[in-house]
């Protein structure tokens, strides 16, 4: 689930689709749905923990997390789930060398297509480790990124976005379903 929202763009979002999410990693395999409207998000997921969703919400980038299988969810403020976005890395940062969130360095590699969407192909490196980095394919039609790879020791970690459907996602997608509890973090 980490990784899913490392795709996640700061900035705002003028996108308006919705899309099958593949990611792979060190553990294990999950499939699942993205739902982008304008600033808001939801990820819906299915892997080893079960099924679980996010919902980023507006500018601050609060979010709730849904526990499906539990018929639950929590809030989270942005400050708490440090994946929320890429450290600031924006639409209108992602061309140019140098403009990289902090502590990383950015290399532009080009464009490539990515489900059928043109998009910058980027490196960012962490400039303390050097074994750790990941490459991403930013779309500037939608605003987001569209795939990502990411390396470090742990492993390699890939998500990306398929068979995406532009369109007018339904504003009640971005709400708590219907007779879920919410809970306490601590529970969790």
């Amino acid at each position: 689930m980490i990784l899913s929202l490392c795709l996640v763009a700061g900035g705002a979002w003028a996108a308006n689709f919705e899309a099958d999410m593949v990611i792979e990693g060190p553990m294990g395999a999950m499939t699942g749905k993205i739902y982008v409207k304008g600033d808001r998000q939801r990820q819906d997921m299915e892997g080893a923990m079960g099924r679980t969703g996010v919902i980023t919400l507006g500018e601050d980038r609060s979010s709730l997390i849904l526990l499906h299988d539990r018929k639950a969810y929590m809030e989270m403020e942005a400050a708490a789930f440090p994946m929320a976005d890429m450290g600031g890395l924006d639409a209108d940062s992602v061309p140019r060398e140098g403009a990289a969130p902090e502590g990383m360095k950015m290399q532009n590699l080009g464009s490539e297509t990515v489900a059928g969407y043109v998009c910058e192909k980027i490196r960012l490196v962490d400039e303390e480790n050097g074994d750790v980095s990941t490459l991403i394919w930013f779309s500037h039609d939608l605003s987001m990124p569209l795939k990502a790879i990411h390396e470090s020791p742990e492993g390699t970690s890939t998500v990306e976005y398929r068979n995406i459907v532009e369109g007018n996602v339904a504003d009640d997608v971005f709400q708590v379903p219907e007779g879920y509890q919410k809970m306490e973090m601590g529970a969790f």
